[in-house]
């Protein structure tokens, strides 16, 4: 039998606990009820492609019972007491937007008596459009499938996003204001980045003007008339920006990152290390072009071959220049 044939099952089994062990079934925990306040009514907002199987996990822990769910349609399902919508992924749709004002209708009649509970996961960004006053569903669209198709990372695709949107980059929590606001996160960023993750609806912007601008040059969006229109109006009103990490929304919100990349790696590894040796491509980091990082892959790997057998785990997310 070849060496293939025998670590094939153990490789699978592998692959298949590591993507349970960032389930939210495994994930959550009583210790959750720590991080809210006892005195408060909790709201719940979901938005992500685990929405529903974190709005089911805090209704078992018996922390709230009502809210709104946003996610993908692979991953949607009724829930009682919540309002639950199924919109584009991962490109905006119109029922993304109307997913978006109903949410921004849920924000508003929030007040100090209430305490925001956000349930946050991987695609959000697209789950829940809001296109910034001016910028129509159609163009925020466009711009989404330029972004996609252009090979920046997730990082710069979320940067303009923010810049186009009306909820992200802090603008939901500001929408939320005065009420307090828990967001419990499902990483689908290797840094965690908060400003990335759903593109920040509850975190600062950390991008100036000028680097967006040079994003958007850099994808040939910069030169859409609409884009242009809006960049002028905005450098006339700052208020238009997103929110940057002095505003006072967030002394508001406390973020904890529950699972990441990390939580699942860490599963794969520790049950390839049974039976193998782990060795890891030093300097190497799977992220940028795909075609790339398949070559300087194939490349370690070959100069390891006349070794004994090992095995390596890499996580991260490249991107293709279509």
């Amino acid at each position: 039998m070849s060496i293939k044939n025998i670590y094939l099952p153990k490789i699978k089994s592998a692959f298949l606990q590591a993507v349970d062990a960032g389930k939210p079934e495994n994930i959550f925990s009583e210790r959750i009820k720590n991080y809210l306040p006892l005195s408060k009514e909790i709201k719940v907002l979901a938005v992500g492609k685990a929405a529903s199987s974190m709005v089911e996990q805090i209704i078992k822990l018996n922390i709230a019972n009502t809210g709104m769910l946003v996610t993908n349609s692979e991953n949607y399902r009724k829930i009682k007491g919540f309002e639950c919508f199924s919109t584009g992924h991962p490109l905006p749709d119109k029922k993304g937007l109307n997913a978006s004002t109903k949410v921004e209708l849920f924000l508003d009649n929030l007040d100090e008596s209430h305490h925001l509970l956000i349930l946050l996961s991987g695609g959000g960004s697209s789950l829940l459009p809001a296109p910034a006053h001016g910028i129509s569903l159609k163009e925020k669209i466009y711009i989404n499938e330029r972004l996609l198709e252009s090979g920046v990372d997730i990082k710069q695709v979320n940067a303009v996003r923010r810049l186009f949107s009306r909820l992200k980059g802090g603008r939901l929590l500001k929408r939320a204001f005065p009420a307090k606001v828990s967001q419990l996160i499902f990483s689908d960023v290797m840094d965690n980045s908060l400003e990335t993750i759903a593109s920040g609806i509850a975190a600062p912007d950390p991008y100036d003007l000028n680097d967006v601008k040079k994003i958007l040059e850099r994808t040939n969006l910069l030169k859409e008339p609409f884009i242009l229109n809006y960049i002028k109006k905005i450098e006339k009103n700052s208020n238009l920006l997103p929110l940057k990490k002095n505003n006072k929304v967030f002394k508001n919100v406390k973020n904890y990152i529950l699972a990441n990349n990390k939580t699942c790696l860490d599963k794969a590894i520790k049950i390839m290390k049974e039976e193998l040796t782990f060795k890891k491509p030093i300097g190497i980091k799977l992220a940028g072009e795909a075609s790339s990082m398949g070559i300087r892959l194939a490349k370690w790997l070959i100069n390891k071959v006349n070794e004994k057998p090992f095995f390596t785990a890499l996580g991260g997310e490249t991107t293709v220049t279509l």
